[in-house]
């Protein structure tokens, strides 16, 4: 037992060595620390309401999400520059894959929105307004890494509730400032539901009743007449 021991076995001796060279090639600010912290800012954020997958590439480019904005969490917990109130779940994950020179998002509306981004990185950016007269706001990213990207759409005052488009697109074209709605979807309101006749003529409103013409007057009668006499007529 005792030389056993005192000798080891070349098995032994190849394990030990093997740990000793993983242990002297990591360095002590190794990248997997960044990579455990991006990771636990990620596993904090609660699922998003809608999830998508795009690549680059992507044919569906404006690709358009209808949701709403608005929220009661102060967006200034995620950085400086970040304003308004957004909800605690994000309003949109994207797994974003390939590259691509920049991917931009900006929220379609007719309010005063405010938008925010986590990269995979855990950075977050922060958009208020355009500019003075354009109160949307928009972000862009150069270069996006792949991963995921966790999107809040907010409002400018807290418990609002803001209806618009969110719009993610790789086509330097279209723009925040140019985009109109009205040109992609282009038709006058039709009915949903088809009337049958006999259901028309229950559904259409029917005129009130006239009510009869009150008879009219009698006509005015003179206070005297004038009588006129042949014979005085014949005198003339």
């Amino acid at each position: 037992m005792a030389a056993q021991s005192a000798t080891p076995t070349p098995a032994a001796e190849e394990e030990a060595a093997a740990e000793g060279a993983a242990a002297a090639e990591e360095p002590a600010d190794a990248p997997a620390a960044e990579v455990v912290a991006t990771d636990a800012v990620t596993d904090t954020v609660t699922s998003a309401y809608v999830s998508l997958d795009l690549a680059a590439g992507f044919p569906l480019d404006p690709f358009l999400v209808s949701v709403n904005g608005g929220g009661s969490v102060d967006a200034s917990q995620f950085g400086e520059g970040c304003t308004g109130f957004v909800n605690e779940a994000p309003t949109v994950s994207l797994n974003w894959e390939g590259e691509t020179d920049f991917v931009e998002a900006f929220f379609y509306s007719a309010s005063d929105p405010v938008m925010v981004v986590q990269t995979p990185a855990g950075d977050y950016l922060c958009s208020d307004d355009a500019n003075e007269m354009l109160l949307d706001p928009v972000i862009e990213m150069a270069q996006p890494a792949n991963g995921r990207y966790n999107i809040w759409v907010g409002s400018y005052t807290p418990e609002q509730l803001i209806p618009g488009l969110l719009v993610l697109t790789t086509r330097s074209e279209i723009n925040l400032g140019t985009f109109d709605l009205a040109s992609l979807v282009q038709r006058t309101p039709i009915p949903e539901d088809v009337l049958e006749p006999e259901e028309v003529a229950r559904a259409e409103p029917r005129a009130p009743p006239v009510a009869p013409r009150p008879p009219p007057w009698p006509r005015p009668q003179p206070y005297f007449r004038m009588r006129t006499s042949s014979t005085a007529s014949s005198r003339m």
